[in-house]
């Protein structure tokens, strides 16, 4: 027999990490899966400081090493890496890409999704 509290439980632990935290908050996020030795991630990290500063209060912008972070990478269904994930507001998964994105080419999606 499974009691409330114990579902309850299991609920908040499944959300406590760093991408679920940031969701949550009522801002579009950008969630980045990579790795240190991903060539991608070599452009990536130059685009995604540039980003956090040019975006800090409207978007939370998160990076996440996908073999640190591989049950969240898996339930998240990354499979390869770099993997940008945008979410609205709302936290509910409106565009993903693979391979080295662009500041234009994020920026553009950003305001595609409202972002200014």
């Amino acid at each position: 027999m499974v009691f409330a509290a114990w579902v309850k439980q299991q609920a908040g632990l499944a959300k406590d990490n760093p991408l679920d935290k940031v969701r949550d908050n009522g801002k579009p996020t950008l969630a980045v899966f990579s790795a240190a030795s991903c060539c991608g991630a070599d452009k990536m990290l130059p685009v995604l400081d540039s980003l956090k500063s040019q975006y800090a209060k409207t978007v939370n912008i998160t990076y996440l090493e996908a073999r640190k972070e591989q049950i969240l990478a898996s339930r998240y269904n990354v499979y390869s890496i770099p993997t940008q994930i945008f979410f609205d507001k709302a936290g509910k998964e409106v565009f993903r890409h693979t391979g080295f994105f662009s500041k234009d080419q994020i920026s553009k999606k950003l305001v595609e999704m409202g972002v200014k």
